[in-house]
């Protein structure tokens, strides 16, 4: 991961509450909340089962959108490396 995105990703964590206290981060991404790009703004789906233990996940018809503004960064602007770790 390049420095840049480092302190990007450091600034959207300080700017965020995390539940599950950063594990995707902490863990080198190696746990992480498997999610699909909706193609609409910064929206996920989200394709985890324990949706109701994430304060970014929400129910919008049969699917539970994310937007959890760290996972979004990383799918977006960390593509390659993010589907590496899939």
């Amino acid at each position: 991961m390049e420095q840049d995105d480092k302190k990007a990703i450091e600034k959207i964590m300080m700017r965020m509450t995390c539940q599950k206290d950063y594990e995707c981060y902490k863990s080198g991404f190696r746990y992480f909340c498997k999610t699909r790009d909706t193609g609409i703004g910064d929206c996920l789906i989200c394709l985890e089962d324990h949706v109701d233990e994430c304060n970014f996940s929400s129910i919008v018809g049969k699917d539970t959108h994310c937007s959890c503004p760290l996972l979004y960064y990383i799918s977006k602007r960390l593509e390659k490396e993010w589907n590496r770790l899939l």
